[in-house]
């Protein structure tokens, strides 16, 4: 599932292609559940839409809008803005230019103009990505906003959990989802507060691995990203998260819950399960796919130091059963013997001699 780095550098991705180019035409495909958008081009004009992007934890916030309205050219320009950040801004940057808050209301106000605003979550395989001329469009590609120059811009995802809600002209402004907490890198003096509301509360009262997910507090940390925090700040994922800010480590633990994500933004690559033993992503990772592992109650992986943090009885029976693509904990690596494969068929081979001889 992509986490909080993956939509930024979605949203990147976006708003350096709508520099460059005009949107003339959008398609959805027709097996996704979410409603089909309606691009708002001006009739009798040929100078399509710009379109921009911001991204908010686990969320993306993206806007269309006629090119010659006042509209058009603020997020024209908010768009190149946030594009010369570069694939690797600072955490200044990320405050302030990155997404600025005339952005942000430019964009949510697309739809009480005249303009077009989707409010987008990921799932658990959406992704955004540009097909230039002459490539071939993916099989999963459920938004197509095709610009001037050929290039498409597509919203791609394979298991179709993603949802997306439409704002169109005339209707209420987009907002996020309600319930979505703030971005602890934007918003860090918002996350501070709201995590100072939700001590002491049930929600809190949860395992830390658990609490982690919550997003109304910890928006967009997923399972890669809680077990670097967890493992950095050296906090046990089976104390509450009420007692993990009791301790020490506690202050470091919400640092990290805006540091970590920044870290992966400043690498060249983000997490993409099927390169999970590649690259500089695999070489950052200190925890995830490299520790012991069990599962949660929702059969999600937990990954943790098993010399430092002592595993609940409950959850016993599921040591050393957790995986990454392509990855499995350390315990389960060391129970398998090397020759389990070639034991049995040896041993099917004398069988099979026997039994010629036996019928000779």
């Amino acid at each position: 599932m992509p986490e909080h780095a993956e939509i930024y550098a979605m949203s990147q991705t976006i708003n350096r292609w709508a520099v460059r180019t005009r949107v003339v035409a959008l398609t959805k495909s027709p097996v996704h559940k979410s409603p089909a958008p309606l691009l708002p081009l001006r009739p009798g004009t040929a100078s399509g839409c710009v379109v921009a992007a911001v991204s908010r934890g686990k969320e993306l916030l993206l806007a269309a809008a006629p090119t010659r309205s006042l509209l058009g050219k603020v997020v024209a320009a908010t768009a190149a803005a946030e594009a010369e950040l570069g694939p690797a801004p600072s955490t200044a940057a990320l405050a302030t230019a990155g997404v600025r808050d005339e952005l942000i209301a430019a964009l949510a106000a697309a739809s009480g103009k005249d303009g077009l605003v989707l409010v987008v979550g990921m799932g658990m395989t959406g992704t955004w990505k540009v097909v230039e001329p002459g490539e071939e469009m993916p099989r999963h590609a459920h938004l197509r906003f095709e610009g001037d120059d050929g290039s498409v811009l597509v919203f791609e995802d394979m298991r179709r959990l993603s949802r997306w809600r439409c704002h169109a002209a005339g209707e209420a402004k987009a907002t996020w989802t309600a319930g979505r907490g703030p971005d602890s890198l934007r918003e860090p003096a918002a996350f501070a507060a709201n995590i100072e509301r939700g001590r002491g509360t049930a929600a809190f009262g949860k395992m830390l691995c658990d609490a982690l997910l919550n997003q109304r507090y910890f928006n967009g940390i997923g399972n890669y990203l809680r077990a670097e925090i967890m493992h950095r700040a050296g906090l046990s994922p089976f104390i509450t998260l009420d007692e993990a800010l009791e301790l020490p480590q506690g202050g470091q633990m919400l640092k990290l819950v805006a540091s970590i994500p920044h870290e992966v933004m400043q690498l060249a690559e983000a997490y993409e399960p099927a390169k999970a033993k590649e690259g500089a992503f695999a070489a950052w990772l200190t925890a995830y796919g490299k520790l012991e592992s069990v599962r949660d109650k929702a059969a999600r992986t937990v990954w943790f130091d098993a010399t430092q943090h002592k595993v609940p009885s409950a959850m016993r029976a599921t040591l050393g059963k957790g995986r990454v693509r392509g990855i499995e904990s350390r315990s389960k690596a060391k129970s398998k013997p090397k020759t389990a494969q070639a034991k049995p068929k040896a041993g099917k081979a004398k069988l099979k001699a026997a039994n010629r001889k036996g019928d000779r």
